[in-house]
């Protein structure tokens, strides 16, 4: 899962997402949120249950984003991130979190994270906004 190749030659590749996490409602919503602001932001949105089922995947894709469902009562999520990081992958990491208080988003920032959105929160400016917020954090 290392960022997605740009050469600079010809028109910009659109960005590929990946939402890892087992809420469904989440993956239409965002992509809802992506395709309804399609002239701004092209991308493609694909969905794994688990990090497991994202490595086996039969085409392994190259991401620019990861989307991350973090529950409050499971630390999954933080155990990707963790992981990633131990692999030294620098890809985009984004939580998407039910609840977020300080500690929790504290705890989030430590593993390596690059930005939280509360799902109570989302919409497509503060999608688009986390999204611009994390490309810019991290080399491309």
């Amino acid at each position: 899962m290392h960022p997605h190749p740009s050469d600079g030659s010809g028109p910009p590749q659109p960005l590929q997402h990946l939402l890892i996490g087992q809420r469904e409602e989440d993956y239409f919503i965002i992509q809802d949120l992506l395709r309804t602001n399609g002239r701004v932001l092209a991308a493609g949105l694909d969905q794994a249950s688990s990090f497991a089922d994202a490595q086996t995947r039969p085409t392994r894709k190259s991401y620019d984003l990861l989307l991350l469902e973090h529950e409050s009562s499971e630390d999954e999520a933080l155990q990707i991130l963790r992981e990633l990081r131990l692999r030294n992958q620098t890809i985009p990491c984004l939580f998407l979190t039910e609840y977020a208080d300080e500690a929790t988003i504290a705890e989030i920032v430590r593993a390596g994270s690059c930005e939280c959105v509360s799902r109570a929160e989302l919409n497509r400016a503060s999608l688009l906004r986390a999204i611009r917020s994390v490309r810019k954090l991290v080399p491309q």
